[in-house]
């Protein structure tokens, strides 16, 4: 007889219902990092942020770089850019 294992498990998205209305961090391709609040979701992992802040680092004149904050209302992202969602412990 084969034994049945329960599936502890559940699909990454589904998870993210635990974050709704929390803090979350952001970081999407080309090392880019958004922080808010999470609002909604969909199946393509596209995102609602409220409160967001954009974080980037801008190259300066001199070679270095400066990082650079800009605020949003309310920020989509799209999906397939983002690389990791994590709960914001700051």
């Amino acid at each position: 007889m084969s034994q049945r294992r329960s599936r502890s498990t559940k699909n990454p998205v589904e998870k993210l219902y635990y974050c709704l209305k929390k803090p979350v961090v952001v970081r999407v391709k080309r090392n880019r990092l958004f922080k808010g609040t999470l609002m909604s979701y969909d199946p393509h992992l596209n995102i609602l942020l409220e409160d967001c802040t954009y974080t980037y680092n801008e190259r300066q004149d001199d070679g270095s770089y400066e990082p650079v904050n800009e605020k949003f209302d309310k920020l989509i992202l799209r999906g397939d850019n983002i690389v990791f969602i994590a709960l914001d412990k700051s």
